[in-house]
């Protein structure tokens, strides 16, 4: 659903955010710099589907934003 509601391609690496996020910290770096010089080995990948972008991002908004009564 990411990659749909983005229309970008997502790419999940295979280490927790908070690893890079805690080495980021402990640097004074911003997360990405640590990320993509650590580079860990990418876990899943996945393109964005046709119909996408905004019109599949305003659904997913929609959905995620009702509730039950």
């Amino acid at each position: 659903m990411p990659a749909d509601a983005l229309d970008r391609p997502m790419i999940i690496r295979d280490a927790p955010e908070a690893t890079a996020r805690g080495a980021a910290v402990l640097r004074g770096v911003d997360v990405p710099v640590v990320r993509d010089a650590w580079c860990p080995p990418v876990a899943t990948a996945t393109d964005p589907r046709p119909g996408g972008g905004p019109a599949a991002l305003e659904r997913y908004l929609a959905l995620a934003t009702t509730t039950t009564t």
